[in-house]
């Protein structure tokens, strides 16, 4: 499957569900490390703000197994892999209790 917003191909996985709107508040975010841990230094001190969206495939226990990142503002300040590093601290109620596929907005603000 292709994302409208990037060309860049999401997750996929055989027995996944993928959720979206509505359905993704029944896989709500319980906890993580804070976003501020993973601001990229550059980024920081350059007082740059980014908005990624990551593409997650969760457990039924709510941890996330992947992450992908499908676009990412502004493009080549490390804002990327500072999404996929906090997304892989989510956990998740995931109350549909099977492997979920969703997208998720991560943003760093200084």
């Amino acid at each position: 499957m292709e994302s409208a917003l990037s060309g860049k191909t999401m997750l996929q996985a055989a027995s996944a569900l993928r959720v979206s709107g509505a359905q993704t508040a029944r896989v709500r975010l319980l906890r993580s490390h804070p976003v501020t841990e993973f601001y990229p230094a550059a980024a920081r001190r350059d007082g740059l703000d980014g908005i990624v969206t990551v593409d997650l495939l969760i457990n039924a226990e709510g941890l996330v197994l992947e992450a992908e990142v499908l676009t990412e503002s502004p493009a080549d300040r490390g804002f990327g892999l500072a999404a996929l590093d906090v997304a892989k601290t989510y956990e998740f109620d995931n109350t549909f209790k099977r492997l979920v596929l969703m997208s998720m907005t991560v943003q760093f603000q200084p």
